[in-house]
């Protein structure tokens, strides 16, 4: 098994994998950045050693749209 560790990210270095189906809609965004605004980021983004996002596409939405920078991530 591979090492797994947690990292943090640029937003502007992450990328959506292509083959992502989830489609997350403005009212379930707004309600992320409104979970962010108040609680800070409480959940990982789980990313690649390539940067792409497999798990949290819509935390990495809310956060690019509330214009915050970096993100903790899961490496896996």
């Amino acid at each position: 098994m591979k090492d797994i560790k947690v990292v943090k990210r640029k937003l502007a270095d992450l990328k959506q994998a292509e083959n992502n189906i989830r489609m997350h809609p403005e009212k379930q965004i707004k309600e992320l950045i409104r979970s962010v605004e108040k609680h800070g980021q409480t959940r990982l983004l789980v990313i690649d050693e390539k940067n792409v996002i497999w798990i949290g596409n819509g935390l990495y939405q809310a956060m690019v749209q509330m214009g915050l920078k970096e993100a903790h991530c899961l490496l896996k």
